[in-house]
C-alpha cells in the first residue's frame, strides 16, 4: 500500500527523538511513500519556525543512527 505523507510526519521523523518521532519514522520505512509537491518547503518551514521559537537548535544535535540514514537513503520519495 502506498502512503501519503505530509511536512509534520517528515519533520518528526528527521529531527524528534521522542516516540512520535519513532512512530512516523517506523511507519515511513514500511511502505512505498509519496508527498505532495510542495512538502519539501512546508517541511523547511516548520524546521524554521521551530528554531526560530528556541524549540528547536540551530547546532546539529549527533547524527542520527546509520539505520536511519539506510532507511531515507534507500526510499525513493515521489513527488508528484
Amino acid at each position: 500500500m502506498i502512503q501519503v505523507v505530509d511536512a509534520p510526519a517528515v519533520v518528526a521523523a528527521l529531527i524528534e527523538r521522542s516516540p512520535a518521532g519513532g512512530w512516523c519514522l517506523a511507519r515511513i520505512a514500511e511502505a512505498p511513500v509519496v508527498a505532495p509537491h510542495l512538502m519539501p518547503f512546508e517541511a523547511a518551514s516548520i524546521i524554521r519556525q521551530t528554531t526560530i521559537r528556541g524549540a528547536l537548535s540551530a547546532v546539529p544535535k549527533p547524527a542520527p543512527p546509520r539505520r536511519t540514514l539506510m532507511i531515507w537513503r534507500s526510499r525513493s520519495l515521489r513527488i508528484p
